[in-house]
């Protein structure tokens, strides 16, 4: 009597494809499938591939249309070792899957070391303009005292005032010489009170600038709102992850609201302002 391998129905002879499952009917009894497993159609094929590499040849899926599943089923005396294997097939698989978490927690770490090594970076290369306007300040009061100092020596000795006795040649190559160096400090020491001007103009309106961010962050950018909008769906985030989504939620949100900011002085500001 012909039977089906899938649900095992037996039928009359003349028969050769069962009504319920579609699939071809059996001649023996000791061909009868025996169903092992159901599940998603991907996992399915691959188990099923699994079960033959691993020496179960007539395995065979099938969509139950009832049940929405797609089956797995093998000839009944590989039934027990087929079960064996699907239970290593599924520990293999939860391994892999832990191991593909540990990896992407590594890659989040190795992510937010970049960032904090950029942030960090950017933040000390930061110079704002009112300190550059210090530093020219002071370079070129320095350039040109010693500039107009060593002029003023120049000539004393060339006009024999000071006690420097030298001669011929070597008198007017030693003046040359040392006058070409502290003209030179002059023009430097002019050419760095020229920036300390344009960078204290700079500074004031940098100044300004930041005073209005800092009152638009002070006024907008609470924690709870950005909390509540980072965080809403998130759990077990660590303080260092937080940190870094707030400090680039913070720049993203500033950016959209004063166009053209300097990078590094954003960086800057909000790692202040955080």
């Amino acid at each position: 009597m012909p039977w089906c391998p899938i649900c095992n129905n037996e039928y009359k002879e003349g028969i050769t494809i069962c009504q319920d499952c579609g699939c071809d009917l059996v001649e023996k009894e000791t061909d009868i499938r025996k169903k092992i497993t159901f599940g998603e159609a991907d996992e399915m094929e691959e188990l099923s591939e699994f079960l033959r590499i691993n020496g179960i040849e007539q395995v065979e899926t099938f969509f139950d249309e009832e049940e929405n599943v797609t089956e797995i089923s093998v000839v009944e005396k590989d039934s027990q070792k087929a079960e064996k294997m699907i239970s290593i097939f599924w520990e293999q698989k939860e391994k892999i899957q832990k191991r593909d978490e540990e990896e992407n927690e590594v890659e989040e770490i190795e992510e937010i070391t970049e960032e904090d090594q950029t942030l960090v970076k950017t933040s000390s290369l930061y110079e704002n303009s009112a300190s550059k306007a210090d530093d020219n300040k002071s370079s070129a009061y320095t350039l040109l005292l010693v500039g107009i100092a060593g002029i003023i020596v120049i000539i004393l000795g060339m006009t024999d005032v000071l006690p420097i006795h030298l001669y011929g040649t070597s008198k007017y190559m030693t003046y040359g010489i040392m006058g070409t160096l502290f003209v030179l400090f002059i023009v430097m020491g002019m050419v760095s009170m020229k920036s300390y001007h344009i960078f204290s103009r700079k500074a004031e309106s940098e100044n300004s600038l930041q005073d209005t961010m800092e009152k638009w962050c002070l006024d907008t950018l609470k924690q709870e709102k950005i909390d509540s909008e980072l965080f809403v769906t998130e759990e077990n985030v660590t303080e260092e992850e937080k940190y870094f989504k707030r400090v680039k939620f913070m720049k993203e949100k500033l950016s959209q609201k004063f166009f053209n900011l300097d990078e590094a002085f954003l960086d800057h500001f909000v790692d202040e302002i955080y």
